[in-house]
């Protein structure tokens, strides 16, 4: 193939739970994330030689050198197969940076699995996820089927199926550090509590219904400070949004919905707001990375 063009999700967090701090650096985590149909684009095309990266749409501050994810997960591919030649990668950014909605993690997860195809490679999927790994905590999770329960550092993945919900993302025009996010979280469980809040894992719905409120455990160290975190998240849930949380590490916040009416409805009092984007669109229980589709 001479190019590849590939769908980029971004992803919510139906909850969040940090558990501690571990000797690698890292947080243990336990979260279940689900893609959402708002997605940036990736177009890959052969080359002579080295990697060339482009960037429009949403590209404030984004690079195009070997600090974005796309450009280093398509050097690992092409260093671990040995391969000559190059690649120009296109991107087209619609997810907000710094919204906790995974955009970068899920752009290097894309470009793998793109330079799978455009080189015609046989590499098993289970390899892949071991690339993603070296890229960041959550790339593999955008090489699931869509929805998945993850622990660890978020490398332990459990897939499990939702069913497609209507769904209001709010993006209040500035992000969040993730790792800035991390650092306010304040851990006082002792190992034995710990190890006793990990059997709270709460059930994961079946895939008619999300059952209870799920939580976020940096919504409030994030939202002592943006306090406007809290005031979406009442607004959404004042709107008839079933459950409402912050996604990651903020800033952006979400609702999901029973029907497409409210979900539009609460959208519309948002939308044209100055900085402020809002995408209303559906949770999927597929990966458009693997050439599903996907509405905006």
């Amino acid at each position: 193939m001479t190019e590849v063009r590939v769908l980029s999700p971004a992803k919510v967090n139906l909850f969040l739970r940090i558990l501690g701090e571990r000797s690698d650096g890292y947080h243990e985590i336990q979260t279940l994330m689900q893609l959402v149909d708002l997605a940036d684009e990736i177009l890959l095309r052969e080359a002579e030689a080295g990697i060339e990266l482009h960037v429009a749409g949403l590209a404030t501050d984004v690079p195009e050198n070997e600090e974005n994810l796309v450009w280093r997960a398509a050097r690992l591919v092409l260093q671990q197969m040995g391969k000559g030649g190059g690649v120009s990668i296109s991107l087209y950014k619609r997810i907000p940076v710094g919204g906790g909605l995974g955009g970068g993690s899920s752009n290097a997860a894309a470009t793998l699995w793109g330079m799978r195809a455009l080189l015609g490679l046989s590499i098993p999927m289970s390899q892949l996820k071991d690339w993603a790994l070296l890229l960041g905590s959550d790339v593999p999770f955008f090489l699931t089927s869509g929805c998945a329960l993850a622990e660890g550092r978020g490398e332990v993945l459990r897939e499990v199926r939702l069913a497609p919900r209507w769904a209001v993302i709010i993006f209040p025009g500035f992000g969040i550090s993730t790792k800035w996010a991390y650092k306010q979280k304040k851990f006082k469980l002792t190992k034995g509590e710990r190890k006793y809040k990990n059997k709270l894992l709460p059930t994961v719905p079946s895939g008619e219904e999300i059952r209870q409120p799920y939580t976020n455990d940096l919504e409030e160290v994030v939202g002592e400070k943006y306090p406007l975190i809290n005031d979406l998240k009442a607004a959404l849930l004042d709107s008839g949004a079933k459950m409402a949380l912050m996604s990651g590490s903020g800033s952006s916040v979400y609702g999901i919905f029973d029907d497409r009416e409210r979900a539009k409805e609460a959208a519309s009092h948002w939308r044209g707001r100055q900085g402020y984007l809002v995408h209303e669109g559906t949770t999927l229980d597929f990966n458009p990375i693997f050439g599903g589709g996907c509405s905006y």
